[in-house]
C-alpha cells in the first residue's frame, strides 16, 4: 500500500521574494536511518536502489563545516553537513546517474552527532 509523505518549505530572501510551498507525495516505501556518531568516527547510511527514489531529507543535531559527508563511489571531494538537505522528485535522481550507493558522513567536532536520513521510493 503506497504511504503518503507530505513536506513544506519557505525561502525568503530579505527584502525580497517569498516562495513557499506545501505538497504531498505518494510513494511506495521510505526508509529512515538514525546514526550517532562519535568525535573523529566516521558513519554510512546506504541509499539502497537509487533509481526510484522520490525524496531524500538529511537533517543532523549539529551543523558545522567540521561534519562532512562523502558519496560513494566518487568518496573524492568532502562536503561540509552545514545545513539540512531536502531534495524531492526528479532531483533526486541524481544519486541513481551518478551510480550513488550511500553516504559516509565524518564528525570532525569535539561532541557526538546524531545524523537522520530519510528516504522515500516510488510506487
Amino acid at each position: 500500500m503506497p504511504e503518503r509523505i507530505g513536506y513544506a518549505g519557505s525561502v525568503e530572501v530579505v527584502g525580497g521574494p517569498v516562495i513557499n510551498f506545501n505538497t504531498e507525495l505518494s510513494v511506495g516505501g521510505y526508509e529512515r536511518h538514525t546514526v550517532t556518531i562519535a568525535p573523529t568516527k566516521t558513519g554510512t547510511v546506504s541509499l539502497g536502489t537509487t533509481a526510484d527514489i522520490q525524496l531524500l531529507v538529511i537533517e543532523s543535531s549539529v551543523y558545522d563545516p567540521a561534519i562532512t559527508y562523502l558519496i560513494d563511489p566518487e568518496k573524492k571531494t568532502p562536503r561540509p553537513l552545514d545545513r539540512p538537505i531536502a531534495l524531492a522528485g526528479g532531483i533526486a535522481g541524481l544519486f541513481d546517474t551518478a551510480g550513488s550507493k550511500s553516504f559516509t558522513f565524518t564528525n570532525g567536532t569535539a561532541a557526538d552527532i546524531t545524523i537522520k536520513v530519510l528516504i522515500a521510493h516510488t510506487v
